[in-house]
């Protein structure tokens, strides 16, 4: 399995547009065959502050998401609402 997470800085007063867009492109994500989970939480510290998480079932299943037009129309919104580029890490499930 392949885990992702992705922390996103918004800029100050675009918070409600950023969760707006991120809640289209999780509900899309979940929809995906190889897609386990999708979520994007708000940071209890820290204003304006999220994380996408994220679960694969494999590489390819990542590799598969990150072409779909959903993944590239959020990412063209989002862009313009961040403060820097998101933070991506990605991680192998070892259990």
């Amino acid at each position: 399995m392949i885990c992702v997470y992705a922390i996103a800085k918004v800029k100050p007063g675009l918070a409600q547009a950023f969760e707006e867009t991120g809640s289209r492109l999780v509900n899309a994500s979940r929809a995906e065959a190889a897609n386990i989970s999708y979520t994007l939480c708000r940071a209890l510290e820290g204003e304006n502050v999220y994380t996408f998480i994220e679960q694969w079932k494999d590489a390819a299943g990542l590799e598969a998401h990150l072409s779909t037009p959903h993944f590239i129309a959020a990412g063209v919104e989002l862009e313009s609402l961040l403060t820097c580029p998101l933070e991506i890490h990605k991680l192998e499930s070892v259990d």
